[in-house]
């Protein structure tokens, strides 16, 4: 999960990006002016655009149509403008999203962490290891490993839902399609027990929880 966030706001870029780096270990790069961002976006690819209306250089919404042209990607417009006019003026201009400054961190937070959960990523970078949808292929520090599909699938469901602890029944509901009422704790543990191995040195990541379920959580 990238994002990009820019803003003329030094301190703002500084607190923000370390916040979303910390908290949901996103890969996160910043522009301080509409130039930067536009050629980082030309360079990377952004699964979460944060861009401020009024950037030096190159203003906000000029950037969204360069973007645009590009490839599509979710993005919201931040302002110092609080009125349902201009709110309304920033969605028809092609922004996702508008938020009023100052940020609240843990509001917007919430909101990149639900959309990268809802959304159908392509692409998982998290810690060391990277997650390819379409490929359904894991690397860990850039070394391909083969899963599984079942194993494939748990894994990408762990890390959706990565800081929250899963209970086996609700992986069997989500991954294996099972509702019955009789469930097998040891096929999940031996799907667990593989993706550790296959994780080599960030096995940890996932966590047991007891007579409960698992937690993937980057340590």
């Amino acid at each position: 999960m990238r994002v990009l966030i820019a803003d003329d706001d030094i301190d703002f870029l500084n607190n923000f990006s370390v916040y979303l780096k910390e908290k949901y270990s996103f890969n996160v790069d910043i522009a301080k002016n509409g130039i930067e961002a536009k050629e980082l976006y030309q360079n990377n690819r952004y699964d979460y655009v944060i861009l401020y209306d009024n950037l030096n250089l190159i203003p906000g919404f000029s950037l969204i149509k360069e973007f645009r042209k590009i490839y599509n990607c979710f993005i919201t417009i931040t302002s110092k403008r609080d009125d349902a006019f201009y709110e309304k003026y920033v969605y028809s201009n092609g922004a996702n999203d508008f938020l009023i400054k100052p940020v609240d961190y843990e509001k917007i937070g919430y909101k990149i962490s639900n959309y990268f959960s809802l959304s159908d990523i392509k692409v998982i970078d998290i810690g060391g290891i990277s997650i390819d949808s379409d490929g359904r292929y894991l690397y860990v520090d850039g070394v391909c490993k083969t899963l599984t599909l079942k194993e494939f699938e748990l894994l990408t469901y762990l890390i959706k839902n990565r800081g929250k602890a899963v209970s086996r029944e609700q992986i069997f509901k989500d991954v294996w399609n099972f509702t019955g009422l009789s469930i097998d704790d040891r096929t999940i543990d031996t799907h667990i027990k593989m993706l550790r191995n296959q994780l080599g040195v960030y096995k940890n990541y996932i966590e047991t929880y007891r007579g409960y379920g698992y937690k993937f959580e980057v340590k």
